[in-house]
């Protein structure tokens, strides 16, 4: 009961600062120009973002033909480094929702997950009982499925059976063609002509976008389709209804116990989509609810801290009664987040985003 009226407590307030806020709101999104916005979230969040994936997926790639040509426990110990900094830089990189990473399931196709019916791992048993080469071939894993492309397979094969020849010729595969991927997106965003140019020519002329608050609202929908990822895929599924019902298996990266890392990088990210100079802490502030923003940020801040300080992996969490209750209060806190940004910072603004199919509760 404490906890449902701390949770209360804590949207009435959000809720009154809206309010207070919006005393002289503005009646239209197309009212307010979100030029500048739109420039500050995609040179600073997005485009450095997509670069440093580029990077460290690069990174990854070399790091793993380094370990297979000669499979060795202190080469393990480095690629295992450098798939994690891979996979915190996409979830940084991967609240963003829109652009050339939605195209041809390009997001699916970095991270194929979640996965309810297991079909990664079984195309993945299946491929190293085959043991066809031409999957090891440079584009063998072009138009494939993206069950054998994603970082979670690369994961798999990493967890298992590292050292075994085809399943490092797979790995090798599986991150040249992760790195050539993440090229492509940066280049797309980049280029003369690309979604960077088309983002900032928002208008009636813009096949996409037809005014600068379009492309502000689609971040702000990326940030809303996050927060509803964390709480019911990340957190919420592996928890499940109760201790007997949990699915410790359902949590992300469970095999390499990644999972609380990667959760509190898509809230720093969330966090830093707010405050980056430009950004929607500046948007708020403009309409007297800086302290709407300031109570978002430090809330995200918060959340990110209390799940890296889980006592033990998510996948153990969730079946621990006496750590059950804390993932359960991070849940409460992030529907309380969600409930501020889709009501309050979304009418605030002036930027409808809709509904997607994770929405409620």
């Amino acid at each position: 009961m404490n906890l449902l009226l701390r949770r209360r407590k804590f949207v009435s307030l959000g809720l009154t600062l809206f309010a207070l806020s919006v005393t002289h709101p503005c009646p239209v999104a197309v009212a307010a120009n979100f030029s500048d916005m739109n420039l500050s979230l995609t040179d600073g969040f997005v485009i450095p973002g997509y670069q440093a994936l580029a990077a460290d997926l690069s990174a990854l790639s070399v790091n793993t033909r380094h370990y297979c040509v000669a499979p060795h426990a202190d080469k393990l110990k480095l690629l295992k480094h450098a798939y994690v900094k891979a996979m915190i830089t996409w979830q940084h990189i991967r609240i963003i929702r829109v652009g050339p990473i939605m195209r041809n399931a390009r997001d699916a196709r970095v991270q194929f997950w979640p996965d309810k019916r297991g079909t990664a791992a079984r195309q993945i048993r299946r491929a190293l009982g085959n043991k066809d080469l031409k999957l090891l071939s440079p584009d063998g894993l072009t138009g494939k499925s993206v069950a054998l492309q994603s970082l979670s397979a690369f994961e798999y094969l990493m967890s298992t059976s590292p050292s075994k020849p085809f399943s490092c010729g797979l790995m090798l595969a599986i991150s040249e063609f992760q790195a050539t991927l993440a090229r492509d997106v940066l280049r797309e965003w980049q280029q003369s002509g690309g979604f960077r140019d088309t983002i900032l020519s928002a208008g009636k002329d813009n096949p996409i976008f037809v005014n600068n608050a379009a492309p502000a609202a689609a971040f702000l929908k990326s940030i809303a389709a996050m927060l509803d990822i964390v709480i019911r895929q990340k957190l919420e599924a592996p928890l499940g209804k109760d201790i007997n019902h949990a699915f410790p298996r359902s949590a992300e990266s469970w095999r390499t116990e990644q999972s609380r890392r990667n959760i509190s990088a898509n809230l720093d990210a969330l966090a830093r989509m707010f405050e980056i100079p430009g950004g929607f802490s500046t948007a708020l502030s403009n309409r007297k609810s800086k302290a709407l923003a300031d109570s978002i940020v430090r809330e995200l801040r918060t959340v990110s801290q209390k799940i890296s300080k889980l006592a033990m992996p998510l996948s153990q969490a969730v079946v621990n009664a006496e750590t059950r209750p804390a993932v359960e209060q991070i849940i409460g806190d992030l529907k309380d987040i969600r409930i501020l940004i889709r009501e309050s910072v979304v009418n605030t603004l002036g930027l409808p985003i809709g509904f997607n199919s994770l929405d409620g509760d």
